[in-house]
């Protein structure tokens, strides 16, 4: 286990479609394929921003899943990456990650291009020929439990690419990784941190899986108070059942990628990598109160602290 710390700075950053579930999420079934309208419960379907009507206009050639893709749930968000510039909502990271002495965040690092948010890693002329990388969070929007899919590859194994969800008020761990790449192509992990009471300090379980890094996947995690479900495309392949290990807390949807230079041997990646994602949508229960699957749409504070995190 290596200690890494992330210095996140946020960055004010500045299309109705349709979304269609082409495949069924795994333990569930697909309920509608309209995008428009509101769901029962006084939960507000939310079109897909920047969505095209074919899943052959996709960079990844899958629509976003529909409004009711989740048995039981509804898509609340949806995000297509149209245009040039980061979503209302999303910020990006920027500086040195404590605990990784030899590489950065810089918020040029983060693009938007083609329908994909792309995250850039690679030596950057302008900082020394560092290796430098990037980072976003949605950190316009917290939630406490719900369902997060996003379609995703690398272009080459190299940096860590990961998403996560993260603590809105930084009190480190808990931390859900539910993707994390590390130097290979062809394997990822899903680790749950969590505190124990009484017992200080990180805790973690972790599972990994074989998969495809360099084709696109759809990578979820379905987070309730009583289990946690990660899947990939229509394969759930962890569940977590302990609620003592459950967060409980508002968090926020993280993704980024780390070269881990400096940190232990063959960590600096060999060669520039791109951590693409081509769509995200988010999900809550169809429940007659919110609560406690509530949102915090209040924008985190300026400068998020250097904060503690154990990683992998």
């Amino acid at each position: 286990m290596m200690r890494g710390h992330r210095l996140r700075s946020r960055l004010l950053a500045g299309g109705a479609g349709i979304g269609l579930m082409l495949a069924m999420i795994a333990g569930t079934a697909p309920l509608s394929s309209s995008d428009s309208g509101a769901a029962t419960n006084h939960v507000v379907v939310l079109p897909c921003a920047g969505s095209p009507l074919l899943a052959s206009k996709e960079p990844s050639k899958e629509l976003p899943l529909g409004p009711h893709a989740l048995r039981g749930y509804t898509r609340v968000y949806c995000q297509d990456f149209p245009g040039t510039a980061l979503p209302k909502g999303w910020d990006t990271f920027e500086g040195q990650p404590k605990g990784d002495p030899f590489s950065m965040f810089e918020r040029w690092h983060v693009r938007i291009r083609g329908g994909i948010l792309r995250i850039n890693t690679y030596r950057d002329p302008l900082l020394k020929y560092k290796w430098v990388t990037g980072g976003v969070c949605q950190c316009g929007l917290a939630r406490s439990y719900g369902a997060y899919f996003i379609r995703a590859r690398i272009t080459a194994p190299g940096a860590s690419a990961i998403a996560l969800l993260w603590p809105k008020n930084n009190s480190w761990p808990p931390e859900i990784d539910f993707l994390e790449t590390w130097q290979v192509p062809n394997s990822s992990t899903s680790t749950l941190h969590f505190p124990i009471a009484g017992n200080p300090g990180d805790h973690k379980i972790q599972r990994r899986i074989k998969a495809n890094l360099i084709g696109w996947r759809t990578w979820g995690v379905t987070w309730t108070p009583r289990t946690i479900k990660f899947t990939v495309g229509t394969y759930t392949y962890w569940t977590v059942t302990d609620p003592t290990e459950i967060p409980k807390l508002l968090m926020t949807l993280d993704l980024q990628q780390q070269s881990w230079c400096g940190v232990f041997i063959g960590g600096c990646p060999v060669h520039a990598s791109s951590f693409l994602i081509d769509w995200v949508a988010e999900f809550v229960p169809n429940w007659d109160h919110p609560h406690p699957y509530a949102t915090d749409p209040t924008p985190s504070s300026a400068t998020r602290p250097t904060i503690p995190s154990l990683v992998g």
